[in-house]
């Protein structure tokens, strides 16, 4: 008789990996460790991925795809562009705060991805920032190609900033700061 895998036993392993990758980096942290954080031994790691780096890879996998096709929703369910913004901006900043130990082991360990992989997922992101450019590029006709990139590129990096330090704000204010600053970058003068 063959051993049930439990569904939700993947996503506790990558959630206890995330904060231990992001306490002690990724190659400080053994899969004895991680397994002992979700609550199975370290060889039942291996059921689940074939290797720390497998781990990480679809660390990252599972928001990439999550954030593209949200911002596909976005795109698709929302008609004028600055709503558009308004809306990815709102996802993303409640992304950032829910999710701020993942953006922080990104910034510190994607050097540490197989360069396919890191290849693949930086593929997803371009086409995450893609449905941001083509809303902004609508939303404000003046801003060229170049521009909007760097507008959006700047834009989502205040908003992740908040992995980088420990807010002491109430997450309420935060939230509403992060929107309104992630706002005024993108929607400066445009409605």
């Amino acid at each position: 008789m063959s051993r049930r895998v439990r569904p939700h036993r993947r996503d506790q392993i990558l959630t206890a990996a995330t904060a231990l990758f992001r306490t002690h980096g990724f190659h400080a942290v053994g899969v004895d460790e991680i397994g002992s954080a979700a609550g199975i031994s370290g060889p039942g790691v291996y059921r689940h991925f074939t290797n720390k780096q497998a781990l990480l890879v679809a660390i990252f996998d599972r928001v990439a795809d999550d954030l593209v096709r949200q911002a596909q929703r976005i795109e698709e369910e929302t008609e004028r562009p600055a709503d558009a913004l308004r809306v990815l901006v709102a996802q993303h900043v409640d992304f950032a705060l829910t999710e701020r130990a993942l953006i922080a082991v990104y910034t510190q360990e994607e050097r540490s991805l197989p360069a396919s992989d890191r290849r693949r997922i930086r593929k997803r992101q371009r086409l995450y920032l893609d449905h941001w450019v083509r809303a902004l590029r609508e939303a404000r006709p003046e801003a060229d190609e170049d521009e909007a990139v760097s507008i959006v590129h700047a834009a989502i990096h205040v908003v992740s900033s908040v992995a980088a330090y420990e807010p002491t704000l109430p997450r309420d204010r935060l939230r509403a700061l992060l929107v309104g600053l992630a706002e005024r970058v993108l929607l400066d003068d445009a409605g």
